[in-house]
């Protein structure tokens, strides 16, 4: 039994999912947001020179749209993981410190892993560079 009997993918504008879900449907949903895309700059170095920050505050904002607008969609006691491939606080802290002042009923939780990740954690937040494991840079 493989995932493709269990789940649905759709192409749509994450900040208009009222069109699409009713509230509490999910136990879990996953943010992989657009953004600056400044966490893969050791694969992609011509990115920057492309981007500017008013690409970043451009993109924190539709960021932080995105987490409103599927915050109701997860069932009470459910989970939100907001991921990006970016390194940018404004991106990453900055929107989820936005998002849990607006939404207290909303907190960050500690996620096990299989791996000692313990260095790579800030105030709950999984930070990879790229130079931390010769891989891209996600938060």
């Amino acid at each position: 039994m493989g995932l493709a009997d269990k789940v649905t993918t759709l192409a749509l504008d994450a900040r208009k999912v009222d069109d699409e879900f009713a509230d509490e449907t999910f136990a879990s949903i996953l943010v992989d947001a657009p953004c600056s895309g400044l966490g893969l700059i050791r694969r992609k170095p011509e990115i920057r020179y492309s981007k500017t920050l008013a690409d970043s505050e451009k993109l924190s904002t539709i960021q932080q749209d995105i987490l409103a607008a599927v915050a109701p969609k997860v069932k009470v006691g459910g989970t939100i993981t907001y991921s990006t491939c970016t390194i940018l606080d404004r991106e990453n802290q900055g929107v989820v410190d936005s998002f849990l002042a607006d939404h207290p009923n909303f907190s960050l939780e500690t996620v096990k892993t299989n791996r000692d990740l313990s260095a790579n954690v800030d105030n709950k937040l999984l930070k990879i560079y790229p130079d931390d494991y010769k891989s891209d840079g996600f938060s």
